[in-house]
This record gives structure tokens, sequence and C-alpha cells, in this order.
């Protein structure tokens, strides 16, 4: 066999091995009363398609996120207890939080971290309640593509990643963006969501760098009569409300 061959096969290996990870993790979390779709067809086969070294970047990031969340789902008891599932992730990820960030988070927020791609590289468990993507869609893509927001909303985000990259604040600090709606792009059901960004905080690595950015954030889906009446209001949002939006929280509709 070639080395072509040879490098072929492994990664066709790494395909299906990824795939079955996307399925397990996605078990696991409905073990424990939330639910995740590991991926859906359509974004399978756009997967396949993706340049060989953009396919295993994507593999490279799930694989450190199932470990992250696998050891903890495994554990008895709510991810979110003592904080334990973003002790996990900040260990797990080689980074080192301000020493402020963990008393600026409660067990309502959403937590984001955030590389300087644009790419999310964790989120906790909250973070499903205002999403309706599945794993590999949140993985794959950059938020940027993932939500339509308020122009103003997405260009002042977009100045705290730049600031935050930067170094213009070495601590965690507050949020001075507005609340404001945002919907997913393309997923099935559409989640619109209003959402307030509470805190940003940056992240180092081992030599002292900042590697990544965590938002804490509030959000909510909106019903499907808010959803109809705000679209009125935001022509930022090219889409029309889904027939049905769902909203499942730990594992209640």
């Amino acid at each position: 066999m070639s080395y072509a061959n040879a490098a072929e096969s492994d990664l066709f290996t790494e395909e299906l091995n990824f795939r079955e990870s996307l399925i397990t993790l996605s078990k696991a979390f409905e073990a424990k009363g939330f639910f995740v779709k590991p991926f859906r067809e359509r974004a399978w086969r756009e997967f396949l398609s993706f340049p060989r070294e953009k396919k295993k970047r994507i593999i490279r990031d799930f694989t450190r996120y199932y470990s992250i969340y696998m050891a903890v789902l495994l554990q008895p008891g709510s991810p979110n207890e003592d904080g334990k599932l973003l002790w996990a992730a900040v260990k797990n990820l080689g980074l080192r939080p301000c020493a402020d960030f963990f008393d600026q988070v409660d067990e309502n927020d959403i937590v984001e971290f955030y590389a300087p791609s644009n790419l999310q590289i964790f989120h906790n468990i909250n973070f499903f309640e205002v999403c309706s993507y599945s794993f590999l869609e949140i993985f794959a893509y950059p938020f940027t593509e993932l939500w339509t927001r308020d122009p103003d909303a997405f260009a002042a985000l977009k100045q705290v990643a730049i600031d935050g990259f930067s170094g213009k604040f070495k601590s965690t600090v507050d949020s001075r963006l507005p609340r404001h709606y945002l919907v997913e792009a393309f997923s099935d059901e559409r989640y619109m969501a209003e959402v307030e960004f509470r805190k940003f905080s940056p992240l180092y690595d081992e030599k002292g760098d900042i590697a990544a950015l965590a938002a804490i954030s509030r959000g909510r889906v909106l019903s499907q009569e808010e959803y109809r009446q705000i679209l009125a209001e935001l022509p930022y949002i090219p889409q029309p409300p889904p027939e049905k939006v769902v909203k499942v929280r730990f594992g209640i509709e």
C-alpha cells in the first residue's frame, strides 16, 4: 500500500471513529436527561467533503471536548455541580483562567470558550438551552455562520474578541453588549433566542499567552408567538419562523 493510500485509509478510520464518538456522546447526554443530536445527515455529508486538514482539526477539537464531557457525565450528580465541568474543561484544554473567573459564574449561566478563529472549543450544559445544533455543526462552523444577529451587536461582539485576544483586558470584565436576539441560521428548529452577555474573561495557556476567551451569558428561546412578533421588527433576519418550535429543557418538553 502506498503512503497516500495508507493516509487515506487512516483518515477513513478516523472518520468512522469520530461518527461513533458523536453518537456515544449524544447517548451519554441523554442518560443525564439532556438531548443533543450527534449530527444531521446533510452536515455529515458536508463534513466528508471538507479538506483533509479541516476534517482533522474538527476531529481533534471534538475529541478533547468528548474527553471533558465523558469524564464528567460518568460521575454521579449534575455536570453543573461545584463547577466540575468547567474545571475539567480548563484542565483538559491546558488553560489557566483568571483568579476571579469561577466566582463570576453561577449555575444558570451559559459559558462558552472561543478560540481566536471564532470557533467554539467548549460550552457548558446550559448552552443547549438556547441551541438546537448538533455536536458536529457546532464544531464544524464558526459562530459567525451558525447564528444571525443584530449587526450592531455582532460588531460589538467582534470588537470584544479583538480586544480580548489583543490583551486589552487581562482579567474578567463586565459586558457592555446590549441584550439582543439571535437566530440559528440553518438548523431545522431555527431557535430564536434572547441573549444577554454578562462577562468576558481571557483564558491563558502555559506560556501566559491568551489562548481563548470565555463568554458568560444568560439566554432563553422565544416562543413561536414571540418569534413572529419580533421578526417583523428585525430586518436582519432573512428566514421565516419555523412551523413549530419545541423547546426541551433538561429532557422535559
